[in-house]
């Protein structure tokens, strides 16, 4: 039952960060869990083709649609127990997309309200938010940790809207999970034109 909170927990985090950046209501999610398992560090390439990261293992690619609309997200997805490493990407279809704050407080709330359904009250606490430039768009980086009832996770992601797409790469993990790793993910996310 733990390890699938937190699986869902993601799923659920990366679902309700990209329906908040769009103005949906968390009323029009579904979860989405899925279990792969790897070896080792592989760049992976987004859905579209358009970007690529490092995860810490394979993972794997899905599709999930964003219930009472006509979007849907495409994950790269990797997960290992109870730790989490995800790259979606949410074309917004000419919706107007919320400000990046406001989105980002929107996963945040996302984020609690999903794992207290698993471990009753569950509190979020903001660590860092910074504002940055993804390449040659603006850009989030974020952390908090969410806290419930002997459970102890973390969240760190890096958004950004491009070309009527929302980008969303995202870590929950143990909050002792090796901050080098998360780091490692999260600055490896580049546009396929970028890469080094």
């Amino acid at each position: 039952m733990f390890r699938n909170g937190c699986r869902g927990a993601l799923a659920l985090m990366v679902l309700l960060f990209s329906v908040a950046a769009v103005g949906c209501g968390p009323s029009q999610l579904t979860e989405l869990v899925e279990r792969v398992t790897g070896p080792e560090w592989q760049e992976a390439t987004s859905t579209s083709g358009n970007y690529v990261a490092e995860f810490p293992g394979k993972p794997r690619t899905t599709t999930q649609s964003v219930p009472g609309t006509d979007l849907s997200i495409d994950f790269v997805m990797f997960e290992s127990g109870d730790d989490a490493f995800a790259l979606s990407e949410l074309a917004t279809n000419g919706m107007e997309p919320n400000p990046l704050d406001e989105a980002v407080d929107g996963a945040i709330e996302g984020a609690r309200a999903a794992l207290e359904s698993e471990w009753g009250t569950v509190t979020a606490t903001e660590v860092s938010r910074t504002n940055g430039e993804f390449e040659d768009v603006e850009s989030r980086r974020y952390s908090c940790d969410l806290v419930g009832e002997g459970h102890e996770f973390a969240a760190s992601g890096l958004i950004f809207y491009r070309d009527d797409v929302l980008v969303h790469a995202m870590t929950v993990t143990d909050k002792n999970f090796d901050a080098k790793a998360i780091e490692r993910f999260l600055s490896s996310v580049r546009s396929v034109d970028q890469r080094a």
